[in-house]
């Protein structure tokens, strides 16, 4: 028998999961384009913008979730049908909470650590 709580993050990103997932990819492809410009900064800067829109892609399938998972029930959802979504990821989200959660601080400080670093030669 699944958790309630499993249950309602398996509906809200098996909703979700496919909009969210093309939005950021076409973001990216967009930001991307920007390497096509004569400006050096706008390389970077749509270099940058692609990768930050597809790690907050991920962290919203990853993060999110387990931050879900880690707080106090919330009351029992309706059962519905998954459409669309990463029923593997889910699961290794809710099975693993806090390793997502520390692997999404480690990630988040890393890249303001690195954000940090390259400010100085702009």
């Amino acid at each position: 028998m699944v958790s309630p709580r499993l249950e309602s993050l398996r509906i809200a990103v098996g909703q979700t999961g496919g909009a969210l997932l093309l939005a950021a990819l076409t973001t990216m492809v967009s930001f991307l384009a920007f390497r096509a410009a004569s400006q050096p900064f706008l390389h970077d800067m749509g270099m940058l913008a692609a990768v930050s829109m597809g790690l907050s892609c991920l962290l919203s399938a990853t993060f999110l979730p387990a931050l879900l998972i880690s707080l106090p029930a919330a009351p029992a959802l309706a059962s519905a049908r998954v459409h669309w979504g990463c029923r593997h990821l889910i699961t290794a989200t809710a099975r693993f909470p806090r390793i997502v959660l520390g692997l999404s601080l480690l990630l988040s400080l890393g890249a303001l650590g690195v954000l940090l670093c390259c400010a100085t030669s702009l």
